[in-house]
């Protein structure tokens, strides 16, 4: 259970079932309160497919000019995404961040990734996860510019991680990401009075240049998958499959128990098709079916939700 900033209380549960019932405990047996309670909400993560040509960047200035910064955004390997979208390897840490950079250099896309420089940090941390990673290519001979750069390096990354933890689309995290700074200007010429406040400054440019980076590439929302293993009884098999097809479900295997007719099947179902299966199944079945569900991985939704038709079709 957590707190939001606006006073909403958020109870995280393992599942529709866990989550009703952690509800009627707290409002019948503890807190003996009455509570407006929300429909489940499930989380999502924002990510970018692979570019194929160039990558374009975005360019952003503080609001006085004092610095300009260049990003831009691509995809991490495959390699880097299994790990990423596994949770029970997900460890959010530098050495997690540093084993991810080690899996880009031993990968097929290596030549790709040989001019992104260093790391320089990785978010959203205050989610507990590693999505996104954060790479500076940037050199210059101006002492100067090397100089600011050294003092708001903390600031840079810290908008990077906000950019993280809220991206363009639907305002949930990132996933999948790396940003690539290729340039940092200094403007000597701006004005004084506005170098005060120059950290909180940098913050936005920052964040506000990964999120136009993060739009400049085919963006993707990535959902929650459970692990669905429904037992069942009988000659069911037919209503199972249709029912489990109409909530996007993959099929991954259907085991028979020899001398009975009992089996059971194993799907990928995305979460947020996942409300209201237990009761349909019993309704479809009469009562011979039911079914398990645990965390599995992140999966990408191959639909592009920008699409626009151009025919009726």
């Amino acid at each position: 259970i957590f707190v939001l900033p606006t006073g909403e209380h958020v109870i995280g549960g393992a599942g529709e079932v866990h989550a009703e019932r952690c509800v009627k405990d707290l409002r019948d047996t503890f807190a003996c309160i009455e509570m407006v309670v929300s429909e489940p909400l499930v989380p999502f993560r924002e990510s970018i497919i692979p570019n194929m040509g160039k990558p374009k960047v975005a360019i952003q200035s503080t609001p006085f000019g004092h610095l300009t910064f260049t990003i831009y955004a691509k995809a991490l390997p495959e390699e880097c995404l299994s790990l990423i979208r596994d949770e029970s390897t997900n460890v959010p840490s530098d050495e997690f961040a540093t084993k991810l950079v080690k899996l880009i250099g031993a990968s097929d896309e290596k030549k790709k990734w040989q001019d992104v420089g260093e790391l320089w940090g990785w978010g959203p941390k205050k989610l507990g996860y590693c999505g996104a990673l954060l790479f500076s290519a940037f050199s210059s001979d101006d002492e100067l510019t090397n100089l600011m750069v050294s003092q708001y390096r903390d600031a840079i990354t810290s908008g990077f991680e906000l950019a993280a933890v809220a991206g363009p689309m639907a305002d949930e995290p990132m996933m999948g990401i790396a940003f690539v700074i290729t340039d940092i200007s200094y403007n000597p010429e701006a004005p004084e009075s506005a170098s005060a406040s120059l950290t909180g400054q940098v913050m936005s440019a920052v964040k506000d240049a990964c999120r136009k980076a993060f739009e400049n590439n085919g963006r993707r929302l990535v959902e929650p998958m459970y692990d669905c293993t429904v037992y069942s009884s009988g000659q069911t098999q037919g209503k199972l499959y249709a029912l489990l097809s109409k909530r996007r479900a993959i099929i991954v295997d259907e085991v028979l128990n020899e001398g009975s007719d009992l089996f059971y099947i194993k799907a990928l179902l995305p979460a947020n098709a996942s409300f209201g299966l237990q009761d349909e199944l019993r309704i479809a079945t009469s009562g011979a079916a039911a079914a398990q569900l645990r965390m599995s991985h992140w999966a990408a939704i191959e639909q592009d939700p920008y699409y626009k038709p151009t025919t009726k079709e």
